[in-house]
């Protein structure tokens, strides 16, 4: 029948005076694949993308919600997470500095300490002393080191 596979080989060297003879005998398999090649459906590709988009945003949330309530420095995470920058619109840098600009930056000369980030803490302090004062900063060293 067609399943049926015989094959025999022969083996020889003219320098030698024997030869080998190998018979296989076995079913033969014939495998035929058919399809396209490539093709682009948009209903696959659209869930897709809306399926990675939903596991990015529950990561982002599984990552923010460990980030802000297991591990142990939960409160400096915070208030790194939602730290406000000044507005640099230019009418704004004519208002004198108030007392809560200088509360902000006291704070995060106070932060860098507590987290012991020397790059933060060679960034800030320049502007501490420009911003508290000479006079201030030797008044409150004692209270700035007290915090940390």
């Amino acid at each position: 029948s067609s399943y049926d596979f015989q094959k025999t080989l022969t083996f020889n060297d003219p320098k030698v005076d024997n030869r080998t003879i190998r018979t296989y005998n076995g079913i033969r398999v014939v495998v035929t694949q058919d399809g396209q090649i490539a093709s682009f459906q948009m209903a696959a590709f659209l869930v897709t993308l809306t399926s990675a988009l939903g596991l990015l945003a529950v990561a982002n949330t599984v990552t923010d919600m460990i980030m802000l309530n297991c591990l142990p420095r939960a409160e400096v995470y915070g208030r790194h997470k939602h730290q406000h920058s000044r507005d640099f619109n230019s009418e704004d840098s004519l208002t004198p500095l108030t007392e809560s600009t200088k509360e902000k930056v006291a704070w995060r000369l106070i932060e860098a300490m507590q987290c012991e980030d020397v790059d933060g803490l060679i960034e800030c302090f320049p502007e501490a002393v420009e911003h508290i004062g000479k006079k201030d900063m030797s008044e409150h060293r004692s209270s700035i080191f007290e915090a940390a």
